[in-house]
């Protein structure tokens, strides 16, 4: 006898929510870069070696704030609602 196994299979909702979660960790890491940012000002290090990592730091939110745009349009395709764009 064939024994049926029921296996659980994330839904719509689950999807976009786990979208959601990946939303909020961009958000956290952009946070921390910031916080690396306002530290690295206060720091001792010399003004060539601040400017490199600023750039550096810069570069690496604009990655964050492209994951999170992506993200959005993840969560759009997937949940169906759209942006308002009032």
């Amino acid at each position: 006898m064939e024994q049926m196994i029921n296996e659980w299979k994330p839904t719509k909702t689950d999807i976009a929510t786990e979208i959601q979660r990946n939303i909020q960790a961009e958000a956290t890491a952009i946070q921390d870069y910031d916080c690396l940012l306002r530290n690295l000002r206060n720091s001792d290090l010399s003004k060539t070696q601040i400017a490199f990592i600023e750039s550096e730091v810069a570069e690496i939110i604009g990655d964050e704030l492209n994951h999170q745009d992506r993200l959005k349009r993840l969560y759009s395709a997937v949940s169906g609602i759209k942006e308002n764009k009032e």
